[in-house]
């Protein structure tokens, strides 16, 4: 729309009108209309008022955002003044100004919010198409925003300034360019399972963008919950229990211990399954009741071949079965160790060594975070998302399998 010529209206309105559109919440219709009919000393007053204290007692910041936006929409369709020193340029220009001016005015530094910041971008643009480059220049810098800060130096005449702000305009395209392929690193790593990278890509997510204190935090909380170190226990939905470890692991009651047993009998750290000349053995760390077998107490590293049994002390006894070298079943027999049901070696660790149900699932520990990988053909989801080919654990999972035809199976990381 562009607006006809019509001549200056000088009938100046009073400050009660002014306070009225204030109080009827109007204040933008008010800036429309005297806009229109060039009543320029009316805006004036109008804007001197809202910059007083009374004024600020009655308009808002968002209603002044709301009302110069108002007059900037309509100067912009007045027709443009061919000669710069013309009457009409000056009422045009002074307008802008005395806008500018009274957004300027009203907000506070620092702390800027997204509604100050939206002010302070309106008088900038007000100031350039004034003609004060310096001033729109230095808001846009505060603001960042370094694209219309090159386009104020350069209208000044300013040829270096302009190009250091353009210089840091594309310094800061690069960075968010950088920042959004990051996070959609973090997303795709996330999805996929790979929690341990996914921590690692947050740390590259600048600060400076939206999403960035959502995806830190989440990494925080991921890392809080990571399966760490060398053993996990998963449960079945039916009870079943296990514990994956690796070697060196040690059997005891310490809550620690890669194997934990509950009997009184043995010590905090008992005994421990370790890796000696490519197999498998197990010995006594210093318990007070020792490690028996068959009766007699085991004075020297035993290697751990075919199945057997051992106690840990007087009462807890523990059958094992090597299912190869590089891993042995262990299933407790009495006591309160009737439920141990543990796989212990090296490598990756088959779930469906206790677990018929989980055949083709494996946890390997050797970057000491716990991670599942799948066979092909098995069907795992992990908190409900389907995994590729492995996942890095939380406690607190919930992995769900189905093995072709097979019987579904969920279990829960501990």
């Amino acid at each position: 729309m562009v607006l006809m010529a019509a001549p200056t209206d000088d009938r100046q309105i009073s400050l009660d009108e002014v306070k009225a559109a204030a109080a009827a919440r109007d204040l933008a219709g008010l800036v429309e209309r005297l806009t229109r009919e060039r009543s320029w000393s009316s805006l004036a007053m109008l804007f001197t008022f809202v910059c007083e204290p009374a004024g600020v007692a009655q308009v808002s910041l968002l209603e002044l955002h709301g009302a110069v936006k108002m007059l900037d929409e309509v100067l912009q369709a007045f027709p443009p003044q061919r000669r710069a020193r013309s009457p009409l340029h000056e009422e045009l220009r002074n307008a802008r100004l005395m806008a500018a001016e009274a957004l300027i005015r009203r907000i506070t530094r620092p702390g800027l919010g997204e509604l100050e910041r939206s002010s302070l971008r309106v008088a900038a643009g007000l100031l350039f198409d004034a003609g004060e480059f310096k001033r729109a220049a230095s808001l846009y810098e505060e603001l960042g925003d370094d694209s219309r800060a090159g386009d104020a130096f350069g209208a000044m005449g300013d040829l270096d300034k302009m190009e250091v702000a353009l210089a840091r305009d594309e310094a800061r395209h690069r960075s968010r360019t950088s920042a959004v392929e990051a996070m959609h690193e973090f997303a795709e790593l996330l999805g996929a399972g790979e929690r341990v990278a996914a921590i690692a890509a947050a740390g590259n997510i600048p600060e400076g963008i939206a999403e960035a204190a959502t995806a830190h935090e989440l990494a925080r909380r991921l890392e809080t919950k990571l399966c760490r170190g060398t053993a996990v226990t998963l449960r079945a939905a039916d009870g079943r229990t296990i514990r994956l470890a690796a070697v060196p692991a040690v059997l005891g009651r310490d809550l620690g211990a890669e194997v934990p047993v509950r009997d009184p009998g043995a010590s905090r750290r008992h005994a421990a399954i370790v890796l000696r000349a490519g197999e498998l053995a197990l010995e006594d760390v210093g318990s007070r009741g020792g490690v028996r077998l068959g009766g007699a107490s085991l004075a020297a590293p035993l290697p751990l071949r075919g199945g057997g049994e051992f106690a840990l002390g007087a009462d807890c006894r523990i059958e094992y079965r090597t299912a190869d070298t590089t891993r042995v079943i262990l299933t407790g027999l009495s006591g309160l160790d009737r439920q141990l049901r543990a796989v212990v070696g090296h490598g990756a660790l088959p779930l469906g060594d206790v677990l018929p149900e989980a055949a083709g699932l494996s946890v390997a520990f050797d970057t000491g975070v716990a991670r599942l990988t799948r066979a092909p053909g098995v069907s795992v989801r992990v908190d409900a998302k389907y995994i590729s080919g492995g996942c890095d654990l939380l406690h607190g999972d919930v992995i769900d399998v189905r093995a072709g035809a097979g019987a579904a199976l969920r279990l829960e990381v501990v």
